[in-house]
């Protein structure tokens, strides 16, 4: 797929059997030449296996690290956002540069687990965390939930959300993993880096408290991402088409879980 740069995955498809035939046709032969030399030699055949093995191993590594995707997964947004946001100029990446930072082997850390796409029940529990939710996220088409104990963060996607809305809520949840690491930096000792407005400030002083935060701090929390996202992702979004990310389609990989909210309440709706 990521080799069909013009839409003609027929014909990038018909060209990869062919190169595959010839690949095995070679191995064939080679094959017939190796097998009498390697035939009752078991060190031979041992180390013949080993560096063949590893050969195998080590080009399909190097295959998948040239590879240079354009489409936005969590990891390439997550590693796009942090220097988004720790640069003083607001850096954008470009896609050789972000796919080359991409671990291919190991997962990603990151501060908080991030849910997208999650059930609403998961941290609304009552008609107060109801209305604190919808306070705090605005007029947003999703819906935020803080879980500091568990260190997990939830989005609830409206049915009718879009593409670029879900970046956007991958953005504000980045907002608040960049808030995170720069505590961490600030505990270790590390200098912080820029801090942009007033919102990240008061943002991160909620964020030193740790566990030890109030629920109605959490949806604080919210609310001062919500407003950092809404003043610097416009940005973001013109940087990353200019730079040559492609905004739709994405590999943000949602749940299937979605919402219908109004002012009378929220149902919630799971789509199969």
């Amino acid at each position: 797929m990521h080799q069909a740069r013009r839409n003609n995955m027929a014909d990038v498809s018909a060209k990869d059997g062919s190169q595959e035939t010839l690949v095995n046709l070679a191995a064939l032969l080679i094959g017939l030449v190796i097998t009498p030399l390697a035939s009752g030699n078991y060190m031979l055949t041992w180390s013949l296996f080993f560096i063949f093995t590893f050969l195998h191993l080590y080009a399909n590594y190097r295959a998948v690290t040239c590879v240079v995707m354009e489409t936005l997964n969590q990891t390439r947004l997550h590693l796009l956002v942090q220097v988004f946001l720790q640069s003083p100029d607001l850096h954008m990446l470009s896609p050789a540069k972000t796919n080359a930072m991409e671990p291919v082997l190991w997962k990603q850390e990151k501060p908080l687990k991030v849910n997208l796409g999650s059930s609403l029940a998961t941290f609304i529990s009552s008609f107060d965390d109801l209305q604190d939710c919808l306070k705090c996220n605005g007029n947003e088409i999703f819906l935020f939930g803080l879980d500091i104990k568990k260190g997990i963060l939830n989005i609830v996607l409206h049915e009718d959300i879009t593409v670029k809305q879900i970046i956007k809520a991958c953005f504000q949840a980045e907002v608040i993993q960049c808030a995170y690491q720069q505590v961490k930096f600030l505990q270790g000792g590390t200098p912080t880096v820029l801090l942009k407005d007033q919102s990240q400030g008061e943002l991160i002083e909620y964020i030193r408290k740790g566990k030890s935060m109030t629920k109605s701090e959490t949806w604080e929390v919210l609310r001062l991402s919500a407003r950092v996202a809404d003043h610097l992702f416009p940005r973001f979004l013109k940087d990353l088409e200019m730079a040559g990310w492609k905004s739709e389609p994405t590999q943000l990989c949602p749940d299937e879980w979605r919402a219908r909210w109004n002012l009378q309440g929220v149902q919630d709706k799971k789509i199969y």
